[in-house]
């Protein structure tokens, strides 16, 4: 009987531990879904372990942040200071923090900022986030002057982000991706609790609304995994394809990786080329897969026990910018870049873009307006929610401080990919509009494309001449309007002394 209790008991005490491990293994896979669920069951078996109990909960809460949901995250970070585990993670004061500013809820998340930084004064991240709420305030009261409008065509109750031209200088068509339900595989992320990503597109109809949206019709590209941010180069009638999967494979981590089209061997001069017959082209199902999945080929930028993504490429294709938390880093995610020398070749000099562009958070979503032109999202930088869309320029080889897109286009929420409309006046005066996508509220599903649109800024001169002595007004005076840009505009006073330029003479920019 005494050995039949003690095995009892063992096999008890076993049966806890493996389901804390099976909590503590899907955790560690990002399979943050079940891993909470484990952890709620595992959470009210522990009894007396109040370092375990408290432990359990803060993963739980770490689940509800990854998961981003704000609310759930919030209320169990509360319980853990009551609990003062704040001496074990200080960071639950920093990520209360951070959900809070993004639900505006300004003064708790002040108070919370400094409470972290009584207990890791040395933290940059959390003094640029502390900093970044009376600028958040102030961007947030002097608007620019965009309109945002919901495209709700394309959206659905799921994800839906990151826009991305088929031919940036027609605008007239664009591939996304979505999480939404399609004809691959009916299971969904144990991250994310949604259908596993894909491509789409949809062209804009006469009316300049998109149309309806469907996977993208280039073979091999959308699989079980999670795929997307695919960017098309099209060069001398060739169009080469860059995209990131994401393989999940049952209790093990989240690889992911940037592919493109298979390189092709340069040619030699005077080289036949070869010829089929139609008999060889004759393939049954499965060598037809089997083709498609050949034409796209992993890049090697790393070690892959790290993750690649977010591709952005040049027009000539020889430098490619992505997202990676390989070593060697500011922060946790960062800008990188590749180069190569021919597009017949791999990339290599992986190399860091540097404090300039990178800090202690995370920068992701790199998109190329021209080669020299880079919109990115940040959550470390100086700004108004949890990712920011910043620009910045390559001048003489080094970028540019990032400029803060302001609001409306950023929000106290999460802003990534933006693309805009081709024009050839992009100076500040001129009409500007694109897409962006944003989990912000209001919208059809979590993440959402949005549109945005600044009308073109116009002016005008308006003056009156009088005589220096009698304060007369002079009629018929003629005023010389002269410009740094070799331009001359005369006008003519009317009867009351009057003179004036009207939108078309003034330009802006010029002095």
């Amino acid at each position: 009987l005494l050995l039949t209790t003690i095995i009892l008991s063992v096999n008890a005490f076993a049966q806890k531990q493996s389901l804390t491990e099976k909590a503590d293994e899907a955790f560690n896979s990002k399979q943050y879904l079940i891993a909470v669920d484990l952890y709620d069951k595992a959470y009210s078996k522990v009894k007396a372990n109040r370092q375990e109990k408290d432990r359990i909960l803060f993963q739980k809460a770490e689940c509800y942040r990854y998961l981003d949901d704000k609310d759930r995250a919030i209320k169990t970070y509360q319980r853990l200071v009551k609990a003062k585990y704040y001496q074990t993670q200080p960071r639950i004061y920093l990520y209360m923090a951070d959900f809070q500013r993004f639900l505006s809820d300004w003064d708790n998340a002040e108070y919370n900022y400094k409470e972290y930084l009584k207990l890791v004064p040395d933290d940059a991240l959390a003094k640029r986030r502390l900093e970044s709420i009376p600028l958040a305030k102030k961007m947030m009261a002097n608007p620019t002057k965009h309109e945002i409008k919901e495209e709700k065509n394309l959206n659905t109750e799921w994800n839906d982000w990151k826009p991305s031209w088929d031919n940036y200088r027609e605008s007239q068509s664009i591939s996304f991706t979505s999480s939404r339900n399609n004809t691959k595989s009916e299971d969904k992320d144990a991250w994310t609790g949604e259908y596993f990503s894909g491509i789409y597109e949809a062209a804009k109809l006469k009316n300049g609304v998109f149309g309806e949206a469907n996977e993208i019709a280039m073979g091999g590209i959308n699989t079980e995994a999670n795929e997307g941010e695919l960017v098309k180069i099209t060069n001398n009638g060739t169009t080469h394809y860059y995209f990131s999967r994401c393989n999940v494979k049952k209790n093990l981590q989240i690889n992911c990786a940037i592919y493109s089209s298979a390189i092709e061997p340069e040619k030699k001069r005077g080289a036949k080329q070869s010829t089929t017959n139609k008999k060889d082209n004759k393939k049954d199902n499965k060598s037809s897969k089997e083709d498609e999945a050949a034409q796209w080929v992993m890049l090697d930028l790393g070690d892959t026990a790290y993750n690649y993504f977010h591709p952005a490429v040049t027009t000539d294709e020889l430098t490619i910018y992505f997202s990676s938390n390989r070593p060697g880093g500011e922060g946790d995610y960062d800008i990188w870049k590749a180069t190569r020398n021919s597009v017949n070749e791999p990339f290599g000099n992986v190399t860091n873009l540097g404090k300039q562009i990178n800090t202690e958070g995370k920068e992701e979503f790199p998109v190329l307006r021209d080669n020299n032109r880079m919109y990115y999202s940040s959550d470390g930088l100086k700004g108004i929610g949890g990712y920011d869309i910043f620009m910045t320029k390559l001048e003489g080889g080094e970028w540019s401080e990032p400029v803060n897109m302001g609001y409306p286009i950023n929000t106290q929420y999460d802003e990534i990919g933006i693309i805009y409309n081709y024009n050839e006046d992009e100076s500040i005066a001129a009409e500007e509009s694109g897409y962006f996508s944003s989990n912000r509220e209001g919208g059809t599903g979590g993440y959402d494309i949005y549109s945005f649109y600044r009308a073109p800024m116009y002016f005008t001169l308006t003056g009156e001449v009088r005589d220096d002595k009698s304060m007369q007004v002079i009629p018929g005076a003629r005023v010389k309007l002269i410009g740094d840009d070799n331009t001359q505009i005369e006008a003519r006073t009317n009867s009351e002394g009057i003179y004036s330029f009207n939108k078309e003479q003034i330009k802006y920019n010029v002095n």
